[in-house]
C-alpha cells in the first residue's frame, strides 16, 4: 500500500466580488430642483475605484464624483403638473446598484417652505360654483342682500357674480366692454388711481395668518381674515386653521398653489 500526500500551497488572495451600497435608496427633491448629492459606500478589490451614474432622463444630469464617497449631481426644475420620479444606475466594474430620485410638482407645498414664510398673492382665480359671494342689494348696492323672513344673506356663485358684475360694468362703460369671465380673476398688482390691493398670507412659529387690505397716497388698511396654529396635508395640500381672529367666520377650503415663482391664492 502506497500513502500519497498531496501539499497545496496557495499564495493568491481571493478575489471578493465588488459592492456598492447607497446611503439613500431615494432622494426626494422640491420642484424648483437645485444641486444634490448622494452618499455611497463601494467594496472592491479592483484597483481602479472609479464609478459612473446613468439616468435614462435629461432632467437629472451633470453627475460628478471629485469626492470620494458622494455622488453629485443637478435636478432640473419641474415645470409640469405632475410629480414625477426617475431611476439612477450607478455603475462600477462588474457591480452596480440603483436608487430613486422623486421631484414634487410645482403645487407642491412643502412643510419646510412655510415656516417664516410670508407669500403675497399676485391675482385671484375665482372657481365657477366653488366660489361663493353674498348678493348684493339692488337698491342699496352698499348692503348685503337678505332674506326679509329670516335675515340670512343670499349667497351667489362666482359665475352668477362675474355675469352681474360685467353687466353692471359694460352699463358703465359702453367704450370699455368686458366678459363675465374677465370677472372670474381679480389682479391684485393692478394700481388704479394710485390705490393697490393686497393679499397676504404669512407664516411663523407654527402659526398662519391671512390678511387683506389696501394701500393709498394718505395711508394703509389692513384686516387679518384668518389667524392661528395651522396644520397641513401633504396629501391634499389643505391647511387647516384653528382661527382665534375676530372674524368669527366658517371658511370654506382654500387650495394654495404656486405658479412657478408666483402663487395664486383662489378664494
Amino acid at each position: 500500500m502506497y500513502v500519497i500526500l498531496l501539499c497545496v500551497s496557495c499564495n493568491e488572495k481571493m478575489t471578493l466580488p465588488s459592492r456598492i451600497d447607497m446611503d439613500s435608496e431615494t432622494v426626494t427633491v422640491p420642484a424648483a430642483g437645485g444641486r444634490f448629492a448622494v452618499a455611497y459606500r463601494l467594496s472592491s478589490s479592483v484597483g481602479d475605484k472609479s464609478i459612473e451614474a446613468v439616468c435614462p432622463y435629461g432632467w437629472v444630469n451633470s453627475f460628478d464624483y471629485s469626492t470620494d464617497g458622494i455622488v453629485s449631481f443637478n435636478v432640473e426644475s419641474n415645470d409640469g403638473k405632475k410629480d414625477r420620479e426617475t431611476r439612477i444606475t450607478v455603475i462600477h466594474s462588474d457591480t452596480s446598484v440603483v436608487f430613486r430620485i422623486f421631484q414634487h410638482n410645482p403645487g407642491k407645498v412643502l412643510p419646510e417652505e412655510l415656516e417664516n414664510a410670508r407669500w403675497t398673492a399676485t391675482r385671484c382665480d375665482f372657481d365657477r360654483t366653488g366660489t361663493k359671494f353674498h348678493a348684493l342689494n339692488p337698491d342699496i348696492p352698499s348692503e348685503f342682500l337678505s332674506d326679509p323672513l329670516t335675515g340670512i344673506y343670499k349667497v351667489i356663485t362666482a359665475e352668477s357674480f362675474a355675469g352681474i358684475y360685467a353687466r353692471d360694468w359694460n352699463n358703465d362703460h359702453p367704450d370699455d366692454m368686458m366678459l363675465p369671465e374677465e370677472a372670474l380673476v381679480f389682479d391684485f398688482t393692478d394700481e388704479t388711481y394710485g390705490i393697490r390691493n393686497f393679499y397676504d398670507v404669512a407664516f411663523y412659529e407654527g402659526e398662519m395668518a391671512v390678511s387683506d387690505g389696501q394701500v393709498t397716497a394718505s395711508g394703509a388698511t389692513e384686516v387679518v381674515r384668518i389667524e392661528g396654529d395651522y396644520t397641513l396635508d401633504e396629501e391634499t395640500g389643505l391647511i387647516t386653521v384653528e382661527d382665534k381672529s375676530n372674524m368669527h367666520r366658517e371658511h370654506p377650503p382654500c387650495h394654495m398653489s404656486r405658479c412657478q415663482t408666483s402663487r395664486t391664492f383662489p378664494r
